[in-house]
């Protein structure tokens, strides 16, 4: 859907710094570049800074990471969190939907 300008995708800093490390840990060093090349050609990267970091500080989060993707989220002013791990954003103020929910009918 992002791809077909359906709707604007955003990625998290930290996410895409995780995703190169995993695909240059599985597929090498030429395909995470490339990979990460192809994901910043699609989606809007939603910094990761000192605001963002504190603010994480006084969020009720589990995870740290997911708190970290909120408030990237927040602050970039992103209108729903895409995850299939609905249950650690429930303290969310941004809506947050599973993966399944965003395909056409």
């Amino acid at each position: 859907m992002v791809e077909s300008g359906a709707i604007e995708g955003w990625l998290c800093a930290s996410t895409v710094t995780t995703l190169h490390y995993l695909i240059r840990k599985s597929a090498g060093a030429k395909n995470a570049f490339e990979s990460i090349s192809a994901l910043t050609s699609l989606f809007e990267i939603a910094p990761v800074n000192k605001t963002v970091l504190e603010s994480v500080l006084s969020l009720a989060f589990k995870g740290f990471e997911d708190a970290v993707l909120h408030e990237a989220a927040r602050y970039s002013n992103v209108d729903v969190i895409i995850t299939r791990n609905t249950t650690d954003f429930k303290n969310s103020s941004i809506q947050v939907q599973l993966p399944g929910n965003l395909l056409p009918e």
